[in-house]
């Protein structure tokens, strides 16, 4: 079994990973709505047609909490959403906003957070867009810490 620093982490904070493949559940690519939007890896953004409009990888996140069996399971996480999206745009805004309050970076793969006014429509927030750093450096860091940990 692989070990990553995640993992670790999550066992020492008394949590667990599931492992699932990401290739067949594409869950950046996944909407509520049962649509599959394929993405740029620049694209920091999960906006469809449907209404939902979240940021990329904290959307893939809650979408991984309705994995079971390597399938997603989207009638459970379209039953949870309206409980979630609150908790994930605070997230968002958290992370975009209050950081330089705080002292720390502003996450570079966090993209543009959009407010929604009260009539619906969405306003763009005065945040700038983001790309995303190399996830191929992250991997190989990941994979040294793998073999450290087999050792």
């Amino acid at each position: 079994m692989r070990f990553c620093f995640a993992k670790l982490r999550a066992e020492s904070a008394g949590g667990s990973v599931d492992e699932f493949a990401t290739r067949t559940t594409a869950l950046s690519q996944a909407c509520l709505c049962g649509q599959r939007h394929k993405k740029r890896l620049s694209e920091r953004v999960h906006a469809c047609d449907c209404g939902v409009e979240a940021q990329r990888d904290l959307f893939s996140a809650y979408l991984a909490r309705h994995v079971k069996d390597n399938l997603l399971q989207v009638t459970e996480a379209n039953a949870s959403w309206s409980g979630a999206e609150p908790l994930l745009r605070a997230a968002w805004k958290q992370a975009t906003e209050n950081q330089p309050a705080s002292g720390r970076r502003k996450p570079t793969s966090f993209g543009v957070f959009r407010r929604r006014s009260q009539s619906g429509s969405s306003e763009e927030e005065s945040l700038p867009m983001h790309e995303a750093l190399d996830a191929v450096a992250g991997s190989k860091a990941c994979a040294r810490a793998d073999e450290s940990a087999a050792v």
